[in-house]
């Protein structure tokens, strides 16, 4: 008996799941109705999108045709945010719109119940209502999505002003490091091309010493090292010409030095410019994986995540907070 009971719970566990739909991919749109068009889905992903990176909080839209006879809305939309964890420290926040069935409902987690209390949270639904009873769900849906943003700014609920801050110098910082490397860039080119010319000059005046008629007086008093430079020199193989090894020496040794210098700036620019900007693109939200519910949930390093109990993460704070209606 305790077998078949246990069979019976089992099979009536893996039916209700099987009721709950997975999450799209890269979206925080999941049109299950098919109701929207994709420049409807885009704007909005943008907009959600802009919504995490100012606040940090995941906001999901799910459209469906009809709730499973198995539930109301807000069991179905409850068992819909605990199980696809939306947002990263228990604020997130999931919609659900019941198509056919004309219900809608707005689940607020835990730390978001100050801001979306369910007189809140309900003067959030009435914005889709004339939208959702025209059948231009796209509209509905965008001023929903604009609402909440407006009541999370007036709220100041996101990055605290004294990072932002910290952001502020730190982008100074980097334009000042960026300058000043620029500046050095320039003086080192400059100084380069002056060593060129001092070269091509001294190399010049060779040339011109070696086209003078010379004497065997003038090649012993003082011109021998010439000699034994220009016989220590190199072959270059260009029709058969002969260059001073003491030339060669001076072009190629500035050439390298003016080369070595301007690696050296690059590598020190970019060692201290584009990890800052690599930071920046790590940020939550700032990628394109829309929708990518609870990444940073088991991180517990900014030592901001709540000391409570295992339900509590798995539930991704969800209570039972928000509201429902009908339109």
């Amino acid at each position: 008996m305790k077998y078949i009971l246990s069979l019976l719970l089992l099979f009536v566990t893996v039916t209700t799941f099987s009721q709950i739909p997975k999450p799209l991919k890269d979206t925080y749109v999941n049109d299950f109705a098919k109701v929207l068009s994709k420049s409807e889905i885009k704007k909005l992903n943008d907009t959600i999108n802009q919504i995490e990176k100012k606040s940090g909080v995941q906001l999901a839209l799910v459209i469906v045709n009809t709730i499973p006879k198995e539930y109301d809305i807000e069991e179905y939309s409850l068992l819909i945010a605990r199980r696809w964890k939306v947002g990263n420290k228990e604020d997130g926040l999931v919609y659900v719109a019941a198509v056919k069935q004309r219900k809608q409902r707005l689940e607020v987690a835990r730390n978001l119940e100050p801001i979306f209390t369910t007189e809140t949270s309900q003067d959030v639904l009435t914005k889709t209502k004339a939208h959702f009873r025209a059948k231009d769900y796209g509209k509905g849906l965008f001023a929903l999505v604009s609402d909440i943003s407006f009541k999370l700014d007036s709220a100041g609920y996101g990055e605290p002003p004294a990072v932002q801050s910290l952001a502020a110098v730190d982008k100074q910082d980097n334009k000042a490091v960026s300058n000043t490397s620029d500046r050095v860039d320039i003086t080192l080119f400059v100084l380069g091309f002056f060593v060129i010319v001092f070269v091509l000059v001294v190399l010049l005046i060779v040339r011109i010493f070696r086209s003078r008629p010379s004497s065997q007086t003038f090649a012993n008093n003082g011109f021998g090292g010439y000699n034994n430079g220009y016989n220590g020199g190199f072959n270059n193989g260009y029709n058969g010409r002969r260059r001073s090894g003491l030339g060669s020496f001076f072009a190629g040794a500035a050439t390298g030095y003016f080369a070595n210098s301007l690696f050296n700036r690059n590598r020190y620019h970019n060692n201290h410019v584009v990890p800052q900007q690599t930071q920046e693109e790590e940020r939550p939200g700032s990628g394109s994986n829309f929708g990518d519910w609870g990444s940073s949930r088991d991180s517990s390093s900014d030592g901001n995540s709540s000391s409570g109990s295992s339900s509590s993460s798995s539930s991704g704070g969800f209570s039972g907070g928000g509201a429902s209606s009908d339109w």
